[in-house]
């Protein structure tokens, strides 16, 4: 806090965001308010600040982190204060002592999490401070101390003394109804002769329509840099070996779309950045659940030395599963029909050269290789054909992956 030259104590910009915080409301809220709170006090779309808690969530937590940490810091309406101060203090909050203890032992493993994140986890949580901080400077102006709702009087403190005109600065009023002066009333004076209510004019022009909205080009240009990024990592993992997994590719996806809705957050615009950002969402999700099973999940290995040993079907529940038939042989003019499928996971295929195949490969919610045909999507489908020696029948594979990614090569 700083000292003016005439002594009177003025906010500096942490005091007077503190004392103007946003305020949990009772109504509009999900779960604690703490969204609604923040979209309220700073004039953002809620939906956009819901977005934005799901988004940080994926980087180690940090969403939760905030949340929790809104949640004990910001008083909830009617509030004398917020649930943490509660705690050391004789002032009221809603949320019981209870719940605010849970609430503070859930952020020790939180912060954990957050701490194990690294870099990127504190460069999330650092650049969703400075937006919430940012967002006070515009919407409220930096260092004004002024206070979000009128502060009642003090019981026993006296009244401020009368603007001079008033009643209580001197003037003779009349102390009760009955010492004022009664006058009887005076008739209204009869009209003029020949008098005639007048005649209604014309209806007054309409009011002109209102300029159309500007739209905001916060959308077509966060758009626009998610495709760069994502083709930069595309060439940087065909050309220079970049090693990134679907999560770690679509989470720096959801960076970029995250600091549109924050820069939409201060334009006001950006809500079309919600259509892209919930299907990058699931697909992340399912990204790291495949990755995740891929890692501590089964892995089975299927191999076939002979046509004979080729069983008709494959399956797997969830994990990772390699089939390898370089070493089967299809006798001229038949055709052997294999399925391969896996309902969590990755497949990989590994077909013989010598060997004509015809392949179909389809994944519900990740990438597909078939044959170097490369496509990503939701669903993602392929099919492809290859050659063989014509001393050879051929193999017939269909390949089907609920959520993962599927890979069929020759060797």
């Amino acid at each position: 806090m700083n000292t003016t030259e005439t002594g009177q104590a003025t906010q500096g910009p942490l005091d007077d965001f503190w004392a103007q915080r946003p305020v949990r409301p009772l109504h509009g809220r999900k779960v604690a308010g703490v969204a609604a709170g923040i979209s309220a006090r700073y004039g953002i779309d809620p939906l956009l600040t819901r977005i934005l808690f799901v988004v940080t969530t994926f980087y180690s937590g940090v969403g939760v982190l905030i949340y929790l940490l809104g949640w004990l810091l910001l008083p909830g309406e009617g509030d004398e204060t917020s649930p943490a101060e509660a705690l050391v203090t004789t002032k009221r909050s809603a949320t019981g002592a209870v719940l605010t203890i849970v609430l503070g032992i859930l952020l020790i493993p939180t912060a954990s999490i957050v701490v194990d994140g690294g870099f990127t986890a504190f460069l999330v949580l650092g650049l969703a401070g400075a937006a919430l901080y940012l967002l006070h400077r515009n919407r409220n102006g930096s260092g004004s101390g002024a206070a979000p709702y009128p502060t009642p009087p003090t019981p026993g403190a006296p009244m401020p003394p009368a603007s001079e005109g008033s009643v209580a600065a001197g003037m003779d009023a009349p102390t009760s109804v009955v010492d004022a002066p009664i006058h009887p009333a005076t008739p209204p004076p009869p009209p003029p002769p020949n008098w005639a209510p007048p005649a209604y004019g014309p209806p007054p022009p309409p009011f002109p329509p209102k300029p159309p909205k500007r739209r905001s080009p916060v959308t077509a240009i966060t758009f626009g840099v998610v495709l760069v990024v994502a083709a930069a990592m595309l060439l940087l993992e065909g050309r220079y070996g970049f090693s990134a997994n679907g999560t770690e590719m679509f989470g720096v996806l959801l960076v970029v779309m995250g600091i549109g809705l924050v820069v939409g957050a201060f334009v006001r615009g950006g809500r079309g950045l919600i259509l892209l950002v919930i299907p990058t969402i699931l697909i992340t999700l399912g990204s790291g659940v495949t990755h995740r099973l891929n890692t501590s999940g089964a892995h089975v290995n299927w191999s076939a030395n002979s046509i004979s040993e080729v069983q008709p079907s494959y399956n797997l529940d969830a994990g990772k599963a390699s089939l390898d038939l370089t070493a089967v042989r299809v006798p001229a003019g038949e055709t052997k029909n294999i399925s391969v499928k896996v309902n969590i996971g990755e497949v990989n295929v590994t077909l013989p050269t010598a060997v004509a195949a015809e392949v179909s490969c389809k994944s519900g919610l990740g990438a597909v290789n078939c044959l170097d045909s490369q496509v990503g999507g939701l669903p993602s489908r392929v099919t492809a054909s290859a050659p063989g020696e014509p001393e050879y029948g051929k193999i017939v594979l269909d390949v089907e992956v609920g959520t993962g990614a599927v890979e069929v090569d020759r060797g």
